[in-house]
């Protein structure tokens, strides 16, 4: 035989063993055997038991409008399953052996945490979920208000399930993005806190019908993994300049020259310094800020500049506050949620690490604190003042 044929007889056989060795996925498994979880919750029990609480698609039922589950009748695009063990995997194996479909938790798209075992500590959470390949790091966290359970069972208005609203919420750009790698690197290193969503079901009327919606309360504050409080309102809205991860919000002010206004903070940023006084530290914070003009309670003209340079002073205190408020939580409950102490780590890491990091606590709670704010009013809407105004008569 020629030397092309044995190339030729050569390329046929390499064909044919690949045809053999590739003829089929031997480890597929099909949408029909797998229970998509798209999101779990993880509770303490008085007697010191782990609760996992999972919320399972049902795919079938996608295309329905009604929702439900935990065993309810009718059609429902969700299934809630519950159990209790000592450990989370004990738990997960007592749900599998009565379901006929194996848990699925590659798609789980929100983790939720009770606020029970948030104060415990959350850190051994972390161990069962980075030793399974399939669970993903990318997937948000919130802290319940109360059982985590009772977020998975909550029954939303607009969306399928309950995990679907959180993790729209989440997203949205008025909140400060978390998932479970940001949170294990917080948890592994010092000069910062963890600070996550914290969400509560509230009731709802839809006709007859009482619903629960989630709603995003705040903002749950770390020492180490332990909860030790939430921070809310404009501390909630502070703690964003703090942690220089500025989100546009909304605040409403009530003055004495303007009387009611509602205010939208749509760009910003802050900067943050550190210096070294004779006993304690000391951070210079600057911010900038643009707004706009939502709402104004009065018949005052803001087409007027002293007018638009008093209103910039009054946000420019309105922002001040939230700050100092985020950093009296901060200083009371001695949790970093600010992650200031990583300020002081990048800049100066060798003073970080031989003076500062052993007491952080300690320092944080005598750092003392200037800020500087430069808020501009860019834009006071379609009109400068109310249409409704009466006019003024004249005089002559």
């Amino acid at each position: 035989m020629s030397t092309a044929g044995l190339k030729v007889l050569l390329l046929v056989l390499v064909l044919l063993g690949m045809t053999i060795t590739s003829s089929g996925c031997w480890d597929r498994t099909e949408i029909n055997d797998i229970a998509i979880v798209v999101s779990s919750a993880f509770d303490l029990e008085p007697d010191g038991r782990i609760r996992i609480t999972c919320q399972m698609a049902l795919p079938g039922q996608m295309g329905g409008s009604n929702g439900g589950g935990g065993g309810t009748s009718g059609p429902r695009s969700f299934y809630v399953d519950t159990e209790v063990g000592r450990t989370v995997r004990e738990a997960n194996s007592k749900q599998q052996a009565r379901l006929s479909r194996q848990l699925f938790f590659g798609h789980r798209r929100v983790l939720v945490i009770g606020e029970e075992l948030a104060k415990q500590g959350m850190r051994d959470v972390f161990d069962v979920i980075a030793r399974v390949p399939e669970n993903r790091l990318t997937s948000n966290i919130v802290i319940a208000k109360g059982k985590g359970y009772d977020l998975l069972t909550a029954q939303p208005n607009f969306e399928r399930f309950s995990a679907e609203t959180m993790r729209e919420i989440l997203q949205s750009d008025v909140l400060i993005q978390v998932n479970l790698k940001d949170v294990a690197q917080e948890l592994s290193q010092k000069g910062t806190d963890p600070l996550l969503p914290f969400m509560a079901p509230v009731e709802t009327v839809k006709g007859n019908e009482h619903n629960k919606e989630i709603e995003f309360k705040g903002y749950a504050q770390f020492h180490d993994d332990k909860l030790v409080g939430v921070i809310t309102k404009d501390a909630a809205k502070g703690v964003h300049w703090v942690r220089q991860k500025f989100q546009p919000y909304v605040t409403t002010l009530d003055t004495k020259p303007f009387g009611k206004l509602s205010i939208n903070l749509y760009k910003g940023k802050s900067k943050i310094k550190p210096s070294f006084e004779q006993d304690h530290l000391h951070f210079d914070i600057e911010v900038q800020a643009l707004c706009t003009i939502l709402e104004v309670f009065g018949e005052h003209d803001f087409g007027r500049t002293e007018n638009v340079q008093q209103l910039e002073g009054e946000i420019d205190n309105n922002i001040r506050d939230g700050i100092l408020a985020a950093i009296q939580t901060m200083k009371e409950r001695q949790s970093d949620s600010g992650a200031l102490g990583l300020v002081i780590a990048r800049r100066y890491p060798r003073l970080w690490k031989e003076k500062y990091s052993k007491n952080w606590y300690a320092e944080l709670e005598k750092a003392t604190f200037s800020i500087s704010i430069n808020s501009e009013v860019s834009r006071v809407g379609l009109v400068s003042e109310n249409l409704a105004k009466k006019e003024e008569e004249e005089t002559h």
